[in-house]
C-alpha cells in the first residue's frame, strides 16, 4: 500500500502527465471539481476549503457551491507552497 505522501505525489505525476497531454493537443487545462481534486492530491475537500480560503490554490470557475479547479494551475501553486513536490 501507498503512503499519504506517495499517494499525493503519484497523483501529482499523473495530472502533470494529463496536462502536457492536454497541451500537445492544444487543449485547455483539464477541470476538475472539488471532489476530484480532493481525491487526486490524497486531502479531504475540507483541506481544500481550507486551502482555497488561504488563497493557496485558484478557483478557474465559482458558481454558488460549484467549483472547477484547472489542474496546472493548482499544481503550479501548490508546487510553490511545498504542499506537493514540482
Amino acid at each position: 500500500m501507498l503512503t499519504p505522501r506517495e499517494q499525493t505525489e503519484l497523483a501529482h505525476r499523473i495530472a502533470m502527465m494529463v496536462v502536457k497531454m492536454l497541451d500537445a493537443q492544444g487543449g485547455r487545462p483539464a477541470l476538475v471539481d472539488s471532489h476530484g481534486l480532493a481525491n487526486a492530491l490524497g486531502v479531504s475537500v475540507s483541506t481544500l476549503d481550507r486551502w482555497t480560503a488561504q488563497g493557496l490554490i485558484p478557483v478557474k470557475i465559482w458558481l454558488g457551491n460549484v467549483r472547477r479547479y484547472a489542474v496546472d494551475e493548482v499544481i503550479e501553486s501548490l508546487s510553490k507552497t511545498g504542499k506537493v513536490a514540482g
